[in-house]
């Protein structure tokens, strides 16, 4: 969890593709999965799918990306801050 929380912390200031999100994952997944029971060759459909579709409920860094600069949008439009100057 430590390692996931520090990805996370740079994506709103930042600006990922989907290919440099799934390099950046690869070795986390190839570790995190085995450690976690799960074959590494596991289909990334399942992994990243919600457990309610029976996957792991992981979250694909690039949709995180998504997610907090909307959050960050939502925020911050409102308010009269720095960043909704930027």
């Amino acid at each position: 969890m430590t390692i996931w929380k520090t990805l996370i912390y740079p994506l709103s200031a930042i600006n990922l593709s989907r290919s440099q999100c799934d390099c950046i994952m690869a070795p986390l997944l190839h570790y995190a999965l085995p450690a976690m029971g799960v074959c590494c060759n596991f289909p990334r459909s399942k992994v990243f799918a919600p457990t309610s579709h029976l996957g792991l409920g992981l979250q694909h860094l690039y949709t995180l990306q998504e997610i907090i600069r909307l959050n960050d949008i939502v925020t911050h439009v409102s308010k009269d801050t720095i960043t909704r100057k930027l």
